[in-house]
């Protein structure tokens, strides 16, 4: 199946289903860029030096200049992300029963399964 088919198909129907795709791509938006900036947190390098300096300076925030946060900030970046996976999950379960009708009435017309 196309993309544009596959697209169309899961607009058809009416607002609710609209909303519910809408609010699908932005929740899965959402932890895509929580995710990326667990990533990137975990990303920063640690500059060489002593004992007391291997802090990085050019950054303002504790959690980002001290090596030791940048673990548990990653870890909570993570977690806020799951409540938005849920979201998704939830938005895809209850948009099944009205695709399956869409499809069901497709092959009741016959359509064959690779349509």
């Amino acid at each position: 199946m196309r993309p544009g088919v596959a697209l169309r198909l899961a607009l058809a129907g009416n607002r609710t289903d609209t909303a519910r795709v809408v609010l699908t791509a932005l929740s899965a938006a959402l932890a895509s860029l929580a995710g990326l900036a667990a990533l990137t947190v975990l990303a920063i390098p640690t500059p060489p030096g002593g004992r007391g300096s291997n802090n990085s300076e050019q950054y303002t925030n504790a959690l980002l200049r001290e090596p030791g946060l940048r673990g548990g900030t990653a870890v909570a970046l993570l977690l806020l992300a799951v409540p938005v996976l849920a979201l998704a999950g939830q938005c895809v379960r209850l948009g099944a029963p009205a695709r399956d009708r869409r499809l069901a009435a497709f092959r009741l017309a016959g359509a064959t399964p690779g349509r």
